[in-house]
């Protein structure tokens, strides 16, 4: 509006933007695995027309491919993989082709280029044999009693887990106990802190969520008896088939998941996903491929600070089926078992200070390592460490200098 015009000015004004229905089927998400991609086509809201499943046909990188074509609703999924997994961070392209339910049929045609997710592969080496009669996970839960918020890192985690922080005022009484001073939970991980009246609220992407175990605690100070929290569990998964999963883990506040050779070793076994931050509820998904199908460990340690505070830990097949982990009444789970039975290695267990997360540090606490002794394994494994044995590598920087000492 010019300058000059100032009976303009100081006023509103009203836009009415139109847009034209949607009329016909249109792709709304490509989502691609490690093995191929899935493709989301939604269809027009009435009065416009529907995806006739059974026209659906699909070209991967040029070359047609057999690929499903399933309908939940209003949304069509369109699921191709590979017998085998592509490269990450690999380029591809598809052109999908389907017709619609009109008279005469509409036909569309949409081209698209991807990106294969980057993803770590768990070797079949990895594998454990389970014990199928003690479903789920095992776990250990602490709160401490403070006025103030704790750190939102996993290394606060670690130390609070450890006992470092403080004196554990979860309420521990009313838990099943399971071995090796853990917990059992023999469903599924799906938490939340509850209400004012301990009713569990809504949080993630699952429902039926129920209080987290022994929350709140048995602390003097009232306005935080639903803060300060922290949380390791242990898992044997089993993965049914070799294949492209996709594990979600939704957090409030923050989470680092492991996957093990047989035991998880903090130093030294693949971290698959993390976020070492605080954060309201919200979904950290990460591909894995799957070697070999067979049971393999994972520990998952979670924190939360202050607010909210949740947890779910879900999966996903690249065949489409998505549930909680160990989810008896959704067919296509994931199991979770909480003892094996084969022989395991020896696996660092804890140590200070935290290979990779953020404070808190203490110049004075000393640093250390804690480890758990294997059982008679493989050839080469290391089935116990013998204290007078131990010796620790500390690499250093010193005024512009490095150097290692033993």
């Amino acid at each position: 509006m010019p300058a000059s015009d100032t009976d303009g000015k100081n006023r509103l004004f009203l836009y009415q933007v139109r847009f034209t229905a949607i009329l016909v089927p249109y792709l709304r998400l490509v989502d691609p695995t490690p093995t191929g991609v899935f493709l989301l086509i939604e269809d027009a809201i009435p009065p416009g027309t529907q995806v006739d499943t059974s026209t659906v046909q699909l070209a991967f990188d040029g070359n047609p491919v057999t690929a499903s074509a399933t309908k939940s609703g209003t949304t069509t999924t369109v699921a191709y993989k590979a017998a085998s997994p592509y490269a990450p961070n690999s380029s591809h392209s598809v052109t999908l082709t389907f017709k619609d339910n009109a008279t005469p049929a509409s036909s569309q045609t949409v081209s698209r280029t991807f990106t294969i997710p980057n993803y770590p592969t768990i070797p079949a080496s990895y594998a454990v044999t389970v014990d199928t009669t003690k479903p789920g996970f095992k776990f250990k839960v602490h709160q401490v009693d403070l006025g103030q918020t704790l750190p939102a890192t996993v290394a606060r985690a670690e130390r609070q887990l450890h006992g470092d922080i403080g004196a554990n005022v979860a309420n521990v009484a009313s838990l099943t106990p399971a071995s090796g001073g853990y917990y059992s939970e023999s469903a599924v991980i799906n938490y939340e802190q509850g209400d004012a009246t301990a009713t569990p609220l809504p949080a993630g992407d699952f429902t039926n969520e129920v209080l987290i175990p022994g929350i709140p605690g048995n602390g003097v100070i009232a306005d935080r008896n639903l803060d300060n929290i922290a949380m390791e569990i242990l898992a044997y998964i089993q993965f049914p088939a070799a294949g492209a999963y996709r594990i979600t883990f939704n957090s409030d506040d923050g989470f680092r998941t492991y996957v093990g050779d047989r035991a998880v070793d903090v130093l030294n076994s693949p971290i698959i996903s993390e976020a070492d931050v605080a954060r309201g509820a919200t979904d950290s998904s990460q591909w894995v491929y799957v070697a070999q199908a067979g049971a393999y460990p994972f520990r998952t340690v979670w924190f939360e600070g202050g607010g909210g505070a949740s947890l779910e830990w879900s999966a996903e097949s690249d065949a489409g089926v998505r549930a909680l982990i160990n989810d008896s009444s959704v067919t296509g789970a994931l199991k979770a078992y909480q003892e094996a039975t084969g022989p395991k290695p020896v696996a660092v267990t804890y140590a200070y200070p935290d290979r990779s997360s953020g404070n808190p540090y203490f110049a004075n606490d000393p640093i250390t390592i804690e480890w758990t002794d294997g059982t008679t394994g493989r050839p080469g494994d290391e089935t116990a460490v013998q204290p007078s044995c131990a010796r620790l590598a500390i690499r250093f920087q010193q005024q512009g200098h490095a150097g290692l000492e033993r």
